[in-house]
């Protein structure tokens, strides 16, 4: 019991401390451009933009919420591990990542062109259902159904803050609302969907489940990779390229979705 207690208390620690130094940095991000004024109220006033998708996404979660009748400390938990534990951890990893496929791959003009393809996907999804995971362990009575939205809320934590990132990193006043318009333009099919598939397929062959077959588990954990890599590589240059990747997650995470909502109340994995 002891020995119990002290993990618990780790696990505790360990997210904690976690959202504080991610809170510091995406705040010290904010202001490392030493922006005007001007400049800052602009940069407000586009970030508010994404309420376009942040505001259908938060009243599909107090709907799921309500169905699944989740208790309300769980859905903060999930919004702070997606703002400030996932975010900041991607950062390093693709920056190692990045260094990395640099020795490996003498040639830049193929590393601009792939380098976020093989990046990204193998950084950002580890990541992004790790600090799901974290939030599920300090929950441990959480039913499949929950750690479904905990995984959703993972993964438009950290939606939110890529998106706060590349607006910040605009090049002008004149260029944010493009940039915006940009982000907002894919959100449907972002970070979100995918860190929801992938989380929910790790999971599941961690615990050895066998409410699903060992095939289904291992597509849910390696289709978000496959279509992120796809995303980020040159392929997308192909006419209606991401219009079919955004159609092949949705589905995928619709048929995922509708396989765990038929499940009953109580099922944990």
């Amino acid at each position: 019991m002891k020995q119990i207690t002290q993990q618990k208390w780790l696990r505790y620690g360990l997210f904690i401390a976690l959202v504080l130094n991610g809170i510091e940095l995406e705040l010290l991000g904010l202001t490392a451009n030493n922006l005007s004024f001007k400049e800052a109220f602009a940069l407000i006033l586009t970030i508010s933009l994404l309420g376009i998708y942040l505001i259908p996404f938060a009243a599909a979660i107090f709907y799921l919420s309500k169905k699944f009748h989740m208790n309300l400390n769980v859905i903060i938990v999930s919004c702070l591990s997606g703002l400030y534990i996932s975010g900041f951890l991607a950062s390093c990893g693709n920056h190692l990542v990045g260094q990395f496929w640099s020795y490996i791959i003498p040639s830049k003009d193929a590393l601009k062109l792939w380098g976020d393809a093989l990046t990204a996907p193998i950084v950002e999804e580890p990541i992004k259902a790790s600090s799901a995971i974290l939030v599920i362990t300090l929950f441990p009575r959480l039913t499949l159904k929950e750690k479904l939205v905990v995984a959703l809320l993972s993964g438009m934590g950290f939606q939110l803050t890529e998106d706060i990132r590349y607006l910040i990193q605009a090049k002008s006043i004149d260029s944010l609302v493009p940039t915006a318009i940009e982000r907002i333009s894919t959100a449907v099919t972002s970070h979100w969907v995918h860190t929801a598939i992938f989380t929910i397929g790790a999971y599941l062959l961690l615990k050895g489940s066998n409410l699903f077959s060992k095939q289904q588990q291992i597509f849910w954990l390696l289709s978000p990779l496959v279509l992120h890599f796809i995303w980020n590589s040159p392929l997308t240059s192909i006419p209606g390229m991401t219009v079919l990747l955004g159609t092949l997650i949705l589905l995928i995470f619709g048929d995922l979705f509708q396989k765990i909502n038929t499940l009953d109340d109580d099922v944990l994995f």
